[in-house]
């Protein structure tokens, strides 16, 4: 009696020990894998669309975080080789996911969607690879330059670039006047930054070119150019005459920087008059800034050629499903509604009333009057206006265009060069050596061919990798 007494007890442990397991073990009909979640103490707007998503079709979502950086591709192929791929996963860069073959094509769920037709041209084109659209957009930034407004206004700048006229974008001469304006100011400076210039000029200058000189029509970077020799020296023109925080003497720092170590503290303290950055910055902004912002976007300028209204550069974030999902046709859905579902982007917003966050992402959709139910809630001024102008964009390249970190900063020029802090490089990278045409002993007019030669052989290599596996 007593071992049929512990038979029976062991039992019962054994079948609670399986009922507390099952239990543990939430079954989930979606994984998503992203960086961006927050914590469930401190969710993000993106855990909360996702429970919002999770409520509305009752489904669950598992959401896995392979970390940032290189971390996160380590973490996607971990899971390719443990057969273990989330359904929905963040593109850290489309080369990536086309040489490891992760993308499922969605071009048949595209063709019946209406929505995607309101999704920006440029941002959605950087989805599509020869005959196949492996990524879907899913977060909206625009680059460009913001404007402290009470600092301009307080300078006596504000005739420069009226407010009645802010809304139509800066011209490049605007832009100019502003900028030594500020600077020759005690206490202020005009640019958090000028390393930018050399980048965006060309598209400015010439509407052939987009972001660095890249051609998408082409497939190929101009470099070897007039307008990118003109944009090298108009960033040396600002940098030698101190139009920057970087750029700065000692002195004007120790005198009217005090304590200020970085160009966005200094913005951040009211005393830059132009930042260069991302809308996705806009968060720490409302965070750290007590003026007026305005986003201006990139200076326009004069010329048959040239962009000649306020124009912005897009910067897209994109998901995709893995081509193996067993769940593909839920997984569109829910990016879908992460990205550019009026619906989903109607939460984003609420989400923005309700909890009196500032949006982190723009939306994906040319709907103006989405765009205006969004432009209540975002209180940086001056970003739907680009909207209506989104022809004129550019797009910036670092997720979409293969080898661009090669072709922009690491690939070796074999060049030697001094930059700013003195230090002589015996083998210069590219980005090292541009930096140095405006900040150093660089000449650019010497090695332009070359160096638009290294950025190009850059593209076609990475491009190479994978090209022929794909129709």
């Amino acid at each position: 009696m007593k071992k049929l007494a512990i038979v029976l007890a062991l039992v019962l442990l054994l079948i609670a020990t399986v009922t507390v397991v099952s239990a543990c073990s939430e079954k989930y009909d979606l994984v998503y894998a992203n960086w961006n979640f927050g914590t469930d103490s401190d969710p993000s707007v993106e855990r909360k669309m996702i429970k919002a998503f999770e409520e509305q079709n009752d489904v669950k979502i598992k959401m896995i975080n392979y970390g940032q950086g290189q971390d996160y591709p380590n973490g996607l192929l971990g899971a390719l080789q443990r057969h273990d791929m989330p359904d929905v996963f963040m593109v850290n860069n489309m080369s990536f996911v086309l040489n490891y073959q992760l993308a499922r094509d969605v071009s048949d769920f595209v063709a019946t969607d209406e929505d995607w037709e309101k999704i920006p041209e440029t941002v959605e084109q950087g989805a599509h690879f020869k005959s196949g659209i492996y990524a879907i957009p899913f977060a909206l930034h625009m680059k460009g330059y913001f404007i402290n407004e009470d600092l301009i206004e307080d300078s006596n700048l504000d005739n420069v670039f009226p407010q009645n006229k802010r809304n139509d974008g800066i011209t490049y001469d605007q832009f100019k006047t502003l900028v030594n304006g500020l600077s020759s100011n005690p206490g202020s400076v005009g640019l958090t930054s000028e390393s930018s210039i050399y980048e965006w000029y060309p598209a400015s200058a010439n509407k052939q070119y987009g972001y660095f000189g890249w051609n998408d029509a082409e497939e190929q970077y101009h470099i070897n150019t007039p307008e990118f020799a003109r944009g090298i020296s108009e960033t040396k023109a600002f940098y030698n005459n101190h139009s920057s925080f970087g750029s700065l003497s000692e002195a004007k720092k120790a005198k009217d920087f005090v304590g200020i170590d970085s160009d966005v503290a200094a913005w951040d303290n009211g005393k830059v008059g132009l930042r260069w950055g991302y809308t996705y910055e806009v968060p720490n902004m409302m965070d750290n800034d007590d003026f007026s912002i305005r986003f201006v976007g990139i200076p326009s300028m004069e010329g048959e050629n040239a962009r000649n209204q306020g124009y912005s550069c897009l910067v897209p974030d994109y998901l995709a499903i893995y081509k193996d999902s067993p769940n593909a046709e839920l997984a569109y859905k829910f990016a879908k509604w992460m990205s550019f579902d009026p619906k989903g982007i109607a939460e984003r917003i609420k989400l923005a009333e309700t909890d009196g966050e500032t949006p982190n992402t723009l939306p994906m959709t040319t709907d103006m009057d989405i765009l205006y139910d969004f432009e209540a809630v975002f209180p940086v001024k001056g970003v739907v206006p680009f909207y209506e102008r989104l022809s004129d964009s550019i797009f910036e390249p670092t997720k979409v265009v293969p080898g661009y970190d090669s072709s922009r900063y690491t690939s070796s020029t074999g060049l030697s060069v001094t930059g700013a802090d003195g230090v002589k490089k015996d083998d210069a990278k590219i980005g090292e050596y541009l930096d140095a045409c405006f900040s150093g002993d660089g000449v650019f007019a010497e090695h332009a061919a070359d160096i638009e030669k290294l950025a190009n052989q850059a593209y076609e290599k990475d491009l190479g990798d994978y090209e022929d596996r794909y129709q």
